[in-house]
């Protein structure tokens, strides 16, 4: 019974468990099975910041695309004979120094001539610092593509016919480099300044710093931080796949950005096998689990080609947003690790609980299962516990009473048949024994006469032997009596 008890305990045990982890390890299963669609809203989030980092980008651009235009309206121009003096400071380039300290975004500002000759150049940084650029005069720009294509017409046109303006893909100038001392990285923008009749006089191009792009994507990476992700790396690729901008968690304390001039302008990431980044210069946006060209490490990467912004047709960007898978699944694995510590927790509890409930309810079965055993044992004096109860362990406890009650009237009765029986044996007892008394009076009665006769009669000798036959057959009558008797007695004694 004790064992049995025990079975109950652990029962009860496993059934707490059992009802109390279910809920718990039902939605664990849920959430494992929907995992992969979590993964996938954050992957999508990826692909949401490329792209939209893309549109930033563009639309800055887009800016940049007609401020040379914008430029070339400025009545200084029509004074041509302000233009290739190099040693005063003209209405022309105060006009360009002007526009240097507005926009803040250029580095350098040319008009050249058709056969490449500067005609001028700002003598102020964008802090309205002098620079020099006197050496520019003495460089001639007839090679630069930016400048044939300016007197071609060979725009950069937008889908809806804006066009006017030549933008190339940014690079390292040499002259912007000696001019900043920093890399040179820029992106040229260019226009023709055409006479009345629409011929091409002149050519100004602005050098804009690659600065704006590494500013956007910068600020972009502050929220990807702040958002949980310290770790992501943000890739700006130019039409071919080759970085332009490299993102990093190592930039975000530095700037101006130092860039990693083995890496900018040289790795190209979609012939290295990145997939995220063939898949972005190929005008696609998306995200995927990818393989980093030089950490070999699996991150989750969104990407997305450019197209432009407004009616500035781009440059064909790529744009990748790279964060190691487990940064970028942080949340989602966060909440499996919450399930499954819920889990555990549960768990430990419903052990706890189980088994103080299992002790508690035990209890009075073990007390029940004792007062059993000492009734079984024959201790009718054992108290039923529980009796009260208005519980099934009452009416246990009411049953096993009745069954005590039972046991103390069967001794009672069993008591007083024995006695009984008892009184029966000793009065049979006393009967017999009444019984051999009398045979044994009456016997010595009769020997008693037959000595008085002998004495008196006087008879013949042949009275004497009839007599003495007589006295012998009654002496052996009585004798067998006497023997029978006896062995009555014996038999009542022994019974």
């Amino acid at each position: 019974m004790f064992a049995k008890l025990q079975g109950i305990r652990v029962k009860l045990v496993a059934l707490l468990l059992i009802f109390g982890l279910l809920p718990a390890i039902a939605i664990g299963v849920m959430f494992q099975q929907q995992r992969g669609n979590f993964e996938r809203i954050t992957l999508d989030r990826l692909a949401d910041t490329a792209l939209v980092l893309g549109e930033i980008i563009d639309r800055n651009l887009f800016e940049r695309y007609g401020d040379v235009q914008a430029f070339l309206l400025n009545s200084v121009l029509d004074d041509r004979t302000q233009w290739s003096k190099p040693d005063t400071e003209t209405p022309l380039v105060s006009a360009m120094n002007g526009y240097m300290t507005t926009y803040g975004l250029y580095r350098v500002m040319l008009l050249v001539d058709p056969q490449g000759k500067v005609l001028a150049v700002n003598t102020k940084n964008e802090t309205g610092k002098p620079v020099d650029t006197r050496f520019i005069y003495d460089i001639s720009f007839a090679n630069a593509p930016w400048l044939g294509k300016s007197l071609k017409g060979e725009f950069l046109n937008g889908s809806n016919g804006f066009t006017g303006t030549v933008v190339e893909q940014p690079s390292a100038d040499p002259i912007v480099a000696r001019v900043t001392g920093g890399d040179g990285w820029s992106i040229v923008f260019a226009a023709p300044l055409k006479d009345e009749s629409g011929k091409p006089v002149a050519v100004w191009a602005n050098f804009a710093a690659l600065d704006l792009v590494d500013d956007i994507v910068s600020d972009a990476y502050k929220g990807l931080e702040t958002a949980g992700m310290p770790s992501a790396e943000l890739t700006v690729l130019d039409a071919k796949g080759t970085i332009l901008v490299d993102s990093h968690p190592a930039r975000k304390a530095t700037k101006p950005y130092p860039r990693d001039q083995a890496i900018i302008g040289k790795l190209n990431l979609a012939t290295a096998g990145v997939t995220a980044a063939q898949q972005a210069v190929q005008g696609k946006s998306g995200a995927m689990i990818s393989r980093h060209a030089r950490k070999g490490i699996d991150q989750a990467s969104g990407f997305a080609g450019t197209d432009g912004a407004y009616d500035y047709p781009g440059l064909g960007f790529g744009v990748l947003v790279r964060i190691p898978v487990a940064e970028a699944f942080s949340a989602v694995n966060t909440v499996s690790q919450g399930i499954l510590y819920s889990i555990l927790i549960a768990g430990a509890v419903m052990l706890a609980a189980g088994l103080i409930v299992g002790a508690i309810a035990v209890r009075p079965l073990n007390a029940l299962t004792g007062a059993m055993n000492k009734l079984a044992g024959g201790d009718l004096s054992t108290r039923v516990p529980g009796v009260d109860r208005k519980d099934e362990l009452g009416g246990m406890a009411a049953a096993m009473q009745v069954f005590k009650d039972n046991a103390i009237e069967t001794e009672r009765l069993k008591g007083e048949q024995q006695r009984l029986q008892e009184q029966a044996e000793i009065e049979k007892k006393q009967a017999l024994l009444g019984m051999a008394e009398t045979v044994e009076r009456e016997t010595g009665k009769a020997v008693d006469a037959i000595a008085a006769t002998t004495t008196q009669v006087d008879g013949t000798a042949q009275n004497m032997a009839k007599l003495a036959d007589d006295v012998s057959r009654d002496s052996q009558s009585v004798a067998a009596a006497s023997e029978e008797a006896l062995v009555n007695v014996q038999t009542v004694s022994s019974a």
